[in-house]
């Protein structure tokens, strides 16, 4: 038996150093020898179906595998190897595997039989590993971008070296997960305690929930299919297993645990609320919350607060630096996640700033996905679970971590060496899986306090016998329980910290008067069985450890711990003094130790030797004052006292003590040293040693401590640390001065009111009330009083059992009196159904500390602050539908959330929308629904606010409760009052609205993708800024179609356009309802009308585009800078059969279709995706804001780009490849511009500018201009400058100043390098390029013909108004100021003698303006369109007004073209010379910045000016204008107006308005001509 035994031992240790597989040993019964037997509860592999057989040396082979051949009939041998007499079989599956086993495990032929294992590579086998860069960046290509080799989190190395845990669970608090999927299946918690039978089991409340919990539907299906895949993906990350399918996820063998409370868009706070409670219960130390909010949310952020659980949070997808809940709580036990990319950026899309705690990898991330399929996504949602899964890998190292522990070690943790992410992650890094780990081995875990005993709750002063000099009073204060022996004690700030034989470490903070253990040392590291000595240094605690002669150096903050260079001497009972950044250590008991002397130097990790002191000495300790340091007492020569000169290296022994000093630890406060000593009675008595006068005085006998006695100066208190009277208790006690103190004493920096009353101190004070009926027990409350930055005081009462109030008195010192504090309450006691936190108010307590009171003592006690209670209450009653309306098929799905009015946060800097929420659905086809709400009481002045969402056909979006009738504002709301009972029967019913709804469908034959399609659909007014009301929806995978419905709750607004968007490559973005089919252009859009019925018959289709592709880059493969560079990508879209023509004109595009991009840090390019129509043609150009590139350009060709307009290329959708239309921005030079007045002049009034740079092409005969750019010499001013970029090259340089005849200056310039010029000069061009100063100087040129300001014959309006126009320039020629007075020479348009009937117009026979245009029609004014339309109530553009006026008149176009419009490439060529005769004639003119705008509207106001410009009426005086708008009328316009009105010729709305902004319609304009040739002025014509 005893050699079994032996064997057995020797057998577990090879086993364990060989690293053999987990094998048990069984013994053969026939030959006595050992043999592996597989454990048949390990998991088999599941990449091997085979077997490996060894028989045993003395069998016939031949038999043997006959009989296996027998006993396995579904086998098939394969191979049998005759050296090793191994034979392998080949089974159907891992359960024929399983049974093989099972059968021949006893068959005594076999010496050992086991899987036949497959062995790789010493490499990652998930086939797709190398796709998730985040864990391993080598540099790869992902989705086209090339990854920075060596940013990623540094994981892949510990995986060997690290045991993972199946006991650690992380919850994924998140949609649902697929736990089916082939790469998850294993790595899914299963409750053990949970059978699948309809019972609860394991009674914790939950049915059933062997896999986790869905809170939204309430049942254990934490896996409903599509909706589910953002989970999916999280937990992918986290836990995939490594088993050589798909991906490998970070902490493989963890469990993860589905905490379903989010469908595929959003969860509720009180399922995610219920989800945190259930984890707790399941013992969950790691939750991955991906997903965040823009409220404050207070429910979620208690219930974080009180769990010990680590919430690794998405830090928002925002790009923002603002809050984003939760990983924007303040709280110790959150991690914050930002997103980054491969190439070791922030995700452009990611939040930054000092809210975000680490960066993780967040950009094109593959995972997991249902149905076993696997993608790629990004989100900071998928950078979270890369920390929760290093969370996991070091909880799987040390299972005592607590949530403070990992969140501390993560983040102090980071790889900080890519220093892009500097000015954007608050600890400056990525996530570091291996520094993490290396950290986390010296780390001293925290620990909860829990385990301590008690002390009392309240101490008080113990007085002092009859003094021997000078009295004083010792306050007793917090002991600390510890059964085994203190080893040292130290203070650092405001804490001492003690460390016992076990290694644990307390802490004890003098401002709350509680003692905290801290952690315990690893006794590996550290050797506890040495005498150790502490000191505290620059925040840090030096562990001095005896005769291992060790140090260690103990980061308090974070629990690190750091082997730093060892002591010179042994050094147990050695005494250490820190001062002048150095420590200091003397003596110990080694004889060789006792009087030598030594001082450390943590700048360089060094030790130095010191003169020996004169007299050994152990167990003592030491001081410093001055450039002087004194070594007192000891257990050898207790009374000598030495004098250290740190100047002149020299030790000088003074005057005896008068008593052996026992102390090892002394204080010095104001040049006095404070020391214990042993009195005659052997007692111990507080000495005080004046350095000065080198003079004891002994201060009082010490009765708290009776050995082991540290002293210690805690912000100029006198501390005193010990060994207890009463047995394994630790004491402290804190002196107060008699008649002399030494320093004044400042108040604690945290918490806890002093026994004593501090002179000049103030009071607040109240009882706490219980309302109604008392508790039969007792409860105990503190009490406090809290500043804004935190620090409070406070104080402890018990509520006795059967007792309704109790008084309380805090204590406010006279240093703080000035402060504003906040009076609350915290119920300590466990097992009261009360809320645990309450604040004051006047009008009551309060549950929200932004409602919270302010009270400020200053020079006075206050009384009377009245704390009661809060209890918990019940709201509830029905949410209803509007009459006639039922729940659609699936139910009506109605968000209830309670808040208050938003004046109870009037002086908070936080504002919740809602302090609780809830989600009530109202089953289909039914009306209404129960809801209740558990609510906390609130005080009397503000009631809670009860308020709906939902988006159900035919209801109020957002609505309040209000008991006369439900309301649309907050503001007046009703309030529900919960302050005296629980509020029942609240009937809420939702108001009704219109809508308009239809079908919203797919093009033939195509169906939504997987994930379904996210479409916006809208509903905008017709009129000029009406408002726009969106609804969103998603067609659901492998459907094509699906209702949608738009609520429009404006009663006022009767007509509509309604049109789409969807963000999907492949679609058109943007559609519009036409009556024909749904169009890519707004013009085409047909009206939508609503009256008293809802329009249910609005059907809209996505378009099906293609796809524009490329790459956009920088010149001369320049990389991009810090921040990225932004640019937009704009396909700009003709159609029609003008298409060609409008592009060769410069006309306004018919759609412009934009995709903004970014080149991040380091990269020299970025693709673009733009979905174009299939019909028309269009053009590309960018926009970019960037210093040495042209700010805009056009795609001219293959990789190219040019600044001019005539030398784009012109693309087809219909005839082209649109891939690869790639293309380089333009390398500009700086170029700056001044133009100024003359010398000695400013402008009496602005001066607005046209700036152009352009070339001369010859082959063309025309001008190209490269760059225009309005500027503006403002008032007072005598110059303006600009500053641009353009390619190297020549330009010509021009001004266009269209207020010449008011300003008095000409009204164009050309540069020239000797002065500015009236006329265009050949040889005057500047030189733009690098190593050159391109700088031009315009002078503008006084018109010494110019009437001034005060003649002007027009009266010219502000930006926007019709201005005098300019006239093109030739090279060589010069230019002429036209007539700005319009004389219209022209005879009347002939009449045409044919009569149109109405009847020949489909849009006419009904309406107002019928006979007008049927008066036109037959003058031969107007014709009709093609269709036989009309189209009296479209609005006119100003192209067409101009052939409609010149055809009025009988004017001919003119065929000289030459007008200086800077867009005239965009006037169509069938206006231009119609726009040319009417601008001569100076009845058109165009804009400030020169533009004509061809394609604009024509307002009303524009109308009056050409209309009365064309009878030939100046801008002259009228009579008064009466409409109630009048003073809406610009200047320029108003006396055109008046006139018109005068003449008759038009006149206002019904409700006295002219409405002068409103778009002119084309019957509007037909009336007003037809009224002017009523008026049969023949002179005119």
């Amino acid at each position: 038996m005893i050699q079994n035994k032996i064997l057995c031992f020797i057998l577990t240790f090879f086993t364990f150093i060989s690293g053999l597989p987990s094998y048990s040993f069984c013994l053969d019964s026939k030959d006595g020898k050992w043999y592996p037997s597989i454990f048949m509860d390990k998991t088999l592999p599941i990449d091997t179906n085979r077997l490996l057989i060894k028989f045993k040396n003395n069998d016939n082979s031949s038999s043997s595998i006959n009989n296996i051949s027998k006993k396995l009939k579904n086998c098939k041998m394969q191979h049998y190897n005759k050296l090793s007499r191994t034979a392998t079989v080949e089974l159907s599956d891992s359960e024929e595997l399983k049974s093989a086993i099972r059968l021949l495990e006893n068959d005594t032929s076999i010496e050992y039989i086991q899987p036949d294992y497959k062995l790789y590579i010493s490499s990652i086998q998930d086939p797709h590993f190398n796709k998730q860069w985040g864990l391993s960046n080598s540099g790869q290509n992902i989705n086209g971008i090339l990854g920075l080799s060596g940013f990623d989190i540094n994981v892949t190395g510990i995986w060997d070296t690290l045991g993972i845990s199946s006991n650690i669970l992380v919850g994924v608090l998140d949609t649902g997960i697929d736990i089916y999927h082939e790469d998850l299946k294993d790595s899914i918690y299963k409750n053990t305690l949970e059978l699948s039978n309809t019972y609860d089991d394991d009674k914790n409340g939950y049915i059933d929930d062997y896999c986790g919990w869905d809170f939204i539907n309430s049942d254990n299906s934490v896996y409903d299919g599509a909706e589910d895949a953002h989970g999916t993906h999280i937990a992918g990350i986290i836990a995939a297993g490594a088993n050589s399918i798909g991906i490998r996820g970070i902490a493989k063998g963890v469990k993860i645990v589905p905490l379903k409370f989010m469908n595929d868009m959003a969860g509720y706070t009180s399922d995610l609320i219920e989800a945190i409670e259930y984890a707790k219960k399941l013992g969950i130390k790691i939750i991955n919350c991906s997903f965040s909010d823009t409220h404050y949310n207070y429910a979620l952020e208690q219930a974080m607060k009180n769990s010990d659980i680590l919430f690794v949070c998405s830090a928002g997808n925002e790009k923002s630096n603002m809050p984003s809940y939760p990983s924007s709580y303040r709280l110790p036990n959150i991690i914050s996640v930002g997103a980054v990319n491969n190439q070791g950026n922030m995700a452009p899309f990611s939040n930054y700033g000092q809210l975000v705690d680490v960066a993780a990898p967040g950009v094109d991330i593959y995972s997991t996905l249902p149905e076993n399929s696997y993608g790629f996504a990004s989100g900071t949602s998928t950078a979270a679970p890369f920390v929760s899964g290093i969370a996991a890998l070091l909880l799987s190292y040390n299972p005592n971590l607590s949530a403070r522990d990992l969140s501390t070690i993560i983040k102090n943790t980071v790889n900080t060496k890519f220093t892009s992410l500097h000015s954007y992650i608050a600890t400056k890094g990525i996530v570091d899986a291996r520094n993490a780990l290396e950290y986390a081995k010296y780390y001293i875990p925290s620990a909860s306090p829990t385990g301590m005993e008690p002390s009392a709750a309240t101490s008080t002063p113990t007085p002092s016998p009859t003094p021997t000099t000078q009295t004083g009073v010792w306050t007793a204060k917090s002991e600390l329980y510890c059964t085994n022996s203190i080893l040292s004690c130290v203070s650092l700030d405001s804490i001492i910290y003690a460390i016992d034989n076990a290694g644990n470490i307390y802490s004890y903070d003098t401002g709350t008067d509680k003692w905290v253990k801290k952690g315990t040392l690893n006794p590996n590291t550290v050797d506890l069985n040495q005498k150790l000595n502490l000191v505290a240094l620059n925040n840090k605690i030096y562990i001095i450890a005896g005769n291992s002669r060790k140090v260690y150096e103990y980061d308090p903050s974070n629990g690190k711990i750091t082997e730093k260079a060892p002591v010179l001497s042994d050094r147990a009972g050695c005494a250490a003094l820190a001062y002048d950044n150095k420590i200091y250590v003397s003596g110990g008991e080694d004889p060789l130790s006792a009087k030598t002397f030594e001082v450390y130097n943590p700048l360089n990790d060094s030790w130095t030797q010191l003169p020996a002191m004169q007299y050994g000495k152990s167990s003592h300790c030491m001081a410093a004052s001055g450039n002087k340091l004194y070594s007192f007492g000891g257990a050898e020569n207790s009374s000598i006292v030495e004098e250290y000169d740190i100047n002149q290296r020299k030790w000088t022994t003074l005057s005896n003590a008068p008593t052996a000093i026992n102390s090892l630890a002394s204080a010095v406060l104001d040049n006095k040293i404070y020391v214990s000593g042993k009195s005659m009675d052997m007692g111990i008595d507080l000495w005080e040693y004046d350095i000065s006068k080198y003079n004891w005085t002994k201060k009082e006998v010490l009765t708290v401590v009776k050995d082991d006695i540290w002293l210690f100066n805690i912000k100029n208190k006198l501390y005193i640390a010990g060994k207890s009277q009463k047995e394994n208790y630790t004491a402290i006690a804190e002196y107060t001065f008699g008649t002399a103190p030494s320093a004044t004493p400042t108040p604690s920096s945290a918490l806890s009111t002093p026994t004593g009353i501090n002179e000049g101190s103030k009071t607040i004070s109240g009882k706490v009330i219980l309302k109604d009926t008392a508790f039969n027990k007792d409860i105990s409350i503190e009490i406090f009083a809290e500043q804004e930055t935190g620090k409070s005081y406070t104080t402890s009462i018990t509520l006795k059992k059967d007792t309704l109030y109790q008084n309380y008195s805090i204590i406010i010192p006279r240093e703080e009196l000035s402060k504003n504090y906040r009076i609350g309450y915290y119920i300590n006691s466990e097992d009261v159904n009360l809320p645990r936190t309450g604040y004051y108010t006047p009008d009551g307590c309060t549950f929200d500390v932004n409602i919270a009171s302010t009270l400020s003592p200053k020079d006075k006690d206050i009384n009377g602050i009245d704390l009661n209670l809060l209890k918990k209450r019940t709201i509830s009653g029905t949410i209803s539908l509007p009459d006639g309306i039922k729940a659609p098929a699936g139910g009506a799905v109605v968000y209830l959330e309670l808040g208050f009015p938003d004046d109870a946060y009037k002086n908070s800097p936080y504002k919740p929308d809602y302090i609780y929420n809830k989600k009530v659905v109202i089953p289909e086809n039914q009306t209404y629904a129960q809801f209740d709400f558990t609510v906390i009481e609130n005080n009397n002045k503000y009631k809670y606010v009860l308020g709906c969402e939902t988006n159900t056909e035919g209801c109020l979006m957002s609505s309040f409760y209000n008991m006369t009738g439900t309301v649309s504002k907050k503001s007046n709301a009703g309030f529900i009052d919960t302050s005296s009972s629980d509020r029942y029967n609240i009937d809420f019913k939702i108001p009704g609205t219109k809508y308009i709804s239809g079908m919203l469908s797919l093009p033939d034959g195509i169906t939504a993708p997987k994930g379904g399609l996210y479409v916006l659909v809208s509903a905008k007014g017709t009129n000029q800024g009406s408002a726009q009301f969106i609804n969103q929806f998603v067609i659901p995978e492998g459907s094509r179609s699906m209702k949608y419905f738009v609520n429009i709750p404006d009663n006022s607004l009767s007509s509509f356009y309604v049109s789409y968007q969807v963000d999907e490559k492949g679609y058109v973005k943007n559609g519009y309802y036409s009556s024909t089919n749904t169009t890519p252009y707004e013009k085409n859009a047909s009206k939508v009308y609503l009256g008293a019925q809802n329009n249910s018959n609005v059907n809209l289709t996505i378009i099906k585009g293609k796809t524009v592709s490329g790459k956009v880059s920088l010149p001369e493969s320049i990389t991009a800078p810090k921040e990225g560079i932004d640019v937009e990508v704009c396909a700009n879209v003709f159609y029609g059969p003008d298409a060609l023509l409008n592009i060769q004109n410069n006309n306004e595009a018919d759609l412009k279709i934009s995709s903004n991009v970014v080149i991040t840090e380091n990269s020299n390019s970025a693709d673009y995706i733009i979905t174009v129509p299939q019909d028309g043609f269009f053009y590309i150009d960018y926009i970019v804001e960037e210093k040495d590139l042209v700010a805009h350009g056009y795609y001219s060709g293959s990789k190219t780009s040019t600044v001019y307009y005539e030398r784009k290329s012109t693309l087809s959708p219909s005839s082209q490849d649109l891939k690869y239309f790639d293309f380089e921005l333009l390398k500009g030079f700086k170029v700056s511009c001044s133009v100024s007045l003359p010398s000695g002049l400013t402008a009496a009034d602005d001066i607005p500018l046209l700036i152009e740079f352009f070339t001369i092409n010859y082959q063309q005969q025309s001008f190209e201009v490269a760059f225009s750019k309005q500027i503006v010499i403002s008032r007072n001013s005598s110059k303006a400058d600009l500053e641009l970029y353009l390619p190297a090259g020549k330009y010509y340089l021009s001004y266009y100043n269209p207020k010449y005849s008011k300003n008095g200056y000409l009204e164009y310039g050309f540069y020239s390098s000797s002065g500015s010029k009236k006329d265009f000069d050949f040889n005057s061009q500047l030189s733009v390029g690098p190593n050159i100063q391109s700088k031009a100087v315009m002078t503008l040129i006084v018109n010494s013909n110019s009437a001034g300001p005060n003649d002007s014959p027009v009266t010219l309006p502000s930006t926007g108004g019709p201005i005098v126009p300019v006239p093109s320039i030739k090279p060589g020629s010069s230019s002429t100021v036209p007539s700005s007075t319009a004389t219209p020479a022209a005879t009347p348009k002939p009449i045409v003698t044919k009569k149109p009937d109405s009847a020949d117009f489909s849009d006419i026979s009904n309406h107002w303006a019928k006979e007008s245009i049927i008066s036109l029609l037959s003058k031969g004014i107007i014709e009709g369109y093609p269709d036989k339309t009309i189209r009296p109530d479209k609005e006119i553009t100003r192209a067409e007004i101009a052939k409609l006026i010149a055809v009025m008149l009988n004017l001919e176009p003119s065929k000289n073209t030459d007008i200086k419009y800077s867009d005239k490439a965009k006037i169509p060529s069938w206006a231009l010379g119609y726009i040319v005769v009417l601008t001569d004639k100076g009845i058109l003119q165009g804009y400030n910045d020169n533009t004509f705008r061809a394609s604009n509207y024509v307002t009303r106001m524009e109308m009056a000016v050409i209309i009365m410009r064309a009878l030939g009426y100046e801008n002259t005086p009228s009579g008064p204008v009466s409409f109630k708008d009048a003073n809406s009328i610009p200047a320029w316009s108003i006396n055109y107006v008046g006139k018109g009105v005068e003449l008759g010729i038009f006149n206002g709305y019904t409700d006295s308005t002219f409405k002068p902004e409103r778009y002119i319609t084309r019957a509007e304009v037909f009336k007003i001509i037809d009224n002017c040739f009523r008026l049969q002025k023949a002179t005119w014509l």
